[in-house]
């Protein structure tokens, strides 16, 4: 949902394979965490151009070149 507030100049990677956190399963909470820090440590260590076509990336790269 937060890609309808996307900006010019603004990049947003969407990640699909995170823990989905409910009240009755917040004592998962810290291996969705894990799991988010993972992704994006993956992610900053990832080139650019490599991104795009992918589903998870939403932006204009051009726009950081």
């Amino acid at each position: 949902h937060n890609l309808k507030k996307k900006r010019a100049n603004q990049l947003m990677i969407s990640f699909s394979d995170l823990i989905e956190m409910k009240p009755s399963n917040l004592e998962l909470g810290h291996k969705a965490f894990d799991k988010c820090f993972e992704n994006t440590i993956k992610i900053l260590n990832t080139d650019l151009e490599s991104l795009v076509g992918n589903p998870s990336f939403h932006g204009d790269i051009r726009d950081f070149r």
